[in-house]
């Protein structure tokens, strides 16, 4: 748990500056960290045995960080064990008095305070502990929950204007308030049906995340209850930048190198104006201005050679179009993601770019396909959002998802968003774009896609 009284948890880099000091390292439990939150590779990957460490290859260091060691080593010419965690925990098995425990605690505190973080000189140097977050980055593009949310069943509580209600947790949505962004903070906001409830991540001290205003929303697993600002204080929420580094609690993980160049024939424009349809209008209701997005676009897929065409608009959503089509190939899942533009200047309005950006990695999460018809089971039977089938039924998406080789499924993204213009996007944005190009490649998806200007 998170430590009282202001307490906050520490940097991996930091926690690793436990082993400083050690020689004649030998692991035996080695945990690695998936470098992406997609379900389709190995989330965790963990060696276990004599010499765990040297089986890390190098090429594990391109997909995976740190997570957790464990083994043996020698101090000041006594064999010990340890163990460090990314979760900041450090550990010894050992039997012993209160005082001498409290003298290893002291020994491991000087330790964590030195400005010496020194290498094992094994096969765990391999793997990247971070960096400590000295200032929040500017182009924070979107925050999603830590993993370990989607591995169980959490709830909300919260009072609505209807008296207490309940939820799923990964039925809320987080939004970032990019105008509060600075070096030591900024405000996002969780979003559950009609509520909204406004919180605040610092790294200058004390908690990590704190609540502003009045409204409480609780989280529940099992028979324990918090705060969300108390439970993100143990799981803490994972940011995003543009270049798709990445930063949780307070430790930062840089993304690969290089910028990127988005494919501009992976624009697709639209006529949008020959199409009736109102680009600053995403869901709401048609007007004398024009059609919505999501209204040309449910039309557009409804009329499309699918199989499935299913729709949802709400808090959690998947996506806002999930198309299924078989064909002597395989499957083809696509997801499409809508937002509108309020700028004039298409292609130059990073608010326009980062919301739809950002869906488009968190939704990976769901790309393995017993995770995905778990999630819109759920969803369509609990009547989540609008959670309609505007082809096929639910029946036909289970057995297109289900019930053929995972081998033979395509997971595709599309992102609609009529601000984006292959003639004049930014070098900034362009680079946005292709980062979550490069990431979905590497995930082994379709190239990203833009139904643009």
């Amino acid at each position: 748990g998170v430590a009282s009284g202001g307490g906050s948890i520490l940097p991996l880099d930091q926690i690793n500056k436990a082993l400083n000091g050690l020689k004649n390292h030998e692991f035996y439990n080695v945990g690695m960290r998936n470098r992406s939150k997609s379900s389709t590779s190995e989330s965790y990957r963990i060696i276990s045995g004599s010499g765990a460490d040297k089986a890390i290859q190098p090429s594990d260091a391109r997909l995976y960080h740190r997570g957790h060691c464990f083994g043996s080593a020698e101090d000041d010419g006594k064999e010990v064990t340890i163990g460090i965690s990314s979760a900041s925990k450090i550990w010894s098995n050992k039997s012993s008095q209160i005082p001498e425990l409290i003298a290893w605690c002291k020994s491991i505190a000087k330790k964590l305070t030195s400005d010496a973080n020194e290498n094992t000189k094994c096969g765990l140097d391999l793997l990247s502990v971070g960096e400590k977050l000295e200032a929040i980055p500017e182009d924070v593009m979107f925050a999603d929950w830590d993993r370990e949310i989607y591995k169980g069943i959490y709830t909300v509580e919260y009072l609505g204007g209807n008296g207490w209600r309940t939820g799923h947790l990964l039925d809320c949505d987080i939004v970032i308030d990019h105008e509060s962004i600075s070096a030591t903070g900024l405000e996002f906001k969780v979003l559950i049906d009609e509520e909204v409830f406004v919180y605040k991540y610092v790294i200058d001290g004390g908690d990590l995340f704190v609540a502003e205003g009045e409204k409480v929303l609780f989280v529940k697993k099992g028979s324990d209850k918090s705060t969300l600002e108390a439970f993100l204080n143990e799981y803490p929420l994972v940011f995003y930048t543009g270049g798709l580094s990445s930063f949780h609690g307070l430790s930062f993980m840089p993304a690969h190198e290089g910028g990127f160049n988005f494919r501009k024939e992976s624009i697709i424009p639209v006529d949008w104006a020959g199409n009736n349809v109102d680009v600053t209008n995403e869901c709401n209701q048609d007007s004398e201005k024009g059609i919505s997005i999501q209204s040309y676009l449910s039309k557009h897929l409804s009329n499309g050679n699918y199989d499935v065409v299913y729709f949802d608009h709400g808090t959690g959503e998947v996506a806002d179009f999930i198309t299924i089509t078989q064909n002597s190939k395989g499957v083809l899942i696509e997801f499409y993601h809508c937002k509108s533009t309020k700028g004039e200047n298409p292609g130059d309005r990073v608010d326009d770019v980062y919301e739809v950006c950002g869906q488009s990695v968190k939704c990976t999460i769901y790309t393995r396909p017993s995770k995905l018809f778990e999630r819109i089971n759920r969803r369509f039977t609990d009547k989540k959002g609008a959670s309609t089938f505007l082809k096929g039924d639910i029946g036909l998406f289970r057995s297109l998802v289900c019930e053929v080789p995972p081998a033979t499924i395509t997971f595709k993204i599309v992102a609609v968003q009529p601000g984006i213009s292959a003639g004049s996007i930014t070098e900034k944005l362009g680079n946005v774009l292709g980062s979550v190009d490069d990431y979905l490649i590497r995930e082994r998806h379709e190239h990203f896609y833009v139904m643009g200007s």
